[in-house]
Order: C-alpha cells, then structure tokens, then sequence
C-alpha cells in the first residue's frame, strides 16, 4: 500500500533516505512495538512496519532516522564475528538492548531539536504509571535475565529524559508520573541505579554527533557491562551494488 504522510518533517525525511536505500512501509497491527525497522538482505530494501495506531513523527520518522544513521551517516552498528563458537542467545539480546539504547538516545534528541514535540510516545507514561501501581518494571520480564537491569535502566533514563530535557511539553501529570517513576525504582536495584547513573552521564544525546563519538558510546557500554572483548564495531558499506555490513 502506498504510505500518505502527514507532516512535511516525516515526508522529507522519507524522500531524503528513500533515495539512498529503497524502503517500504507496510502497516502491520500484528507487531509487537508500535513501529519496527529491517533491513532485508536478499532484496535490500528497508521494510517498515507501524501499527495503526503509529504517530508518524514519535515512531514512523523515529525509524527513518535509524535508516538515516545506518545508511546515510554510516554510523557504527554493534556486532559479532560470524559463526563465534561463544555468542549464545543472552550476549545477542544484550547487544541488541545496548545498541538500541545508544541509537534511540540520538533519534529522540534530534527528533525533539528537529520538531520541537515531545519525542516519546504517550504509551510510555500510560505504561508507566501502570509499573508504580505494580511495583515492577512490567515490560522488562519477557526479556533474559541477563537483560533485565540494562532495560530497566533504560526505563529509568526515558523517564529522566522527559522531566529534565523534554519537560515543557510534557503535561503536569506526565511530569509528574516520571519524577515519582524515578523515586520509586532506581534505588530498588543497586545494578539497575548504577546503569541508570552510567546511562545519565555517559550516553548524551548532544555528544552522539558522529560516528566516532557514537561507536565510542556503543563499546563503553560493552565494557562496562563486561561483554567479550570479540564483539566489534560494523557499518554498512555499498559494494558491488549491494549493501553489506563491514568492520
């Protein structure tokens, strides 16, 4: 189906990265999030799905810019040599959660700078105020072990995100929920407390302006989270008419 954009912000974003990497929306009520960027191999085209309910600048335009980064500014993705005989299934889900919190730290400072709107969706202050009535970091259950205290630092920055750089567009509740959300988890945890400080001062959206400062971000969080020294830093580089992932 063909998308129709909205707001000149998401249109021109869209016509600018479309032009370097062929991309496809497809609207999908059947994901989990409310919108997901991939990268198909075999066809190279970039497929976007979004639900529905998908705001087109907090998630359709969030992920035009994950296209921009990967394609446009080649900045560095986290990754692994093929076939590593010790890469299991809780250092895949690690790498993930470490490169989509150093990338969304970025897009949501650029999307807030670029727009002036609030970057973060309202499903987040919905969720969590559901969380303080629980008393648990609900999202964060489904995911290993392994990855709970990184997400739920995680959980912890996108509050302290809104009530410090995002706070005059919040509304008084929002504001409101995301003090109380801080108060009432980051001292239940000392690991979670100490991601949450580390991601407070070392992850800067305003200090992610290229590609050397954003690996940089991505492996210090690799290290400080004591990750195998064999991960390494990858970009996507067009050879041969065909895009691939390079060291």
């Amino acid at each position: 189906m063909t998308y129709n954009f909205k707001t000149q912000y998401a249109k021109q974003l869209y016509n600018h990265v479309s032009n370097i990497v062929p991309i496809i929306l497809i609207n999908d009520d059947g994901i989990t999030e409310r919108a997901r960027m991939q990268f198909d191999d075999s066809s190279q085209n970039v497929e976007i799905r979004y639900k529905s309910t998908a705001d087109e600048i907090v998630d359709i335009a969030h992920e035009l810019l994950h296209v921009r980064m990967q394609f446009h500014d080649r900045f560095p993705l986290l990754s692994w040599p093929a076939n590593h005989p010790n890469l299991d299934p809780e250092i895949e889900d690690l790498v993930k959660q470490i490169g989509n919190i150093v990338n969304n730290t970025y897009i949501l400072h650029h999307l807030f700078i670029d727009t002036e709107m609030l970057p973060i969706s309202n499903v987040f202050y919905d969720e969590i105020r559901r969380d303080i009535k629980r008393g648990t970091i609900y999202i964060v259950q489904s995911l290993p072990p392994e990855s709970r205290p990184l997400a739920s630092a995680w959980r912890l920055r996108l509050a302290d995100l809104s009530c410090s750089q995002f706070r005059e567009k919040l509304s008084h509740d929002q504001n409101r929920l995301s003090t109380y959300f801080i108060s009432h988890f980051q001292s239940k945890d000392p690991v979670v407390q100490d991601l949450f400080i580390y991601l407070r001062q070392n992850v800067v959206g305003s200090r992610l302006s290229n590609e050397h400062e954003l690996g940089d971000a991505l492996m210090r969080l690799c290290d400080k989270l004591g990750l195998p020294s064999w991960l390494h830093l990858a970009s996507r580089q067009k050879i041969n008419n065909k895009w691939v992932l390079t060291r």
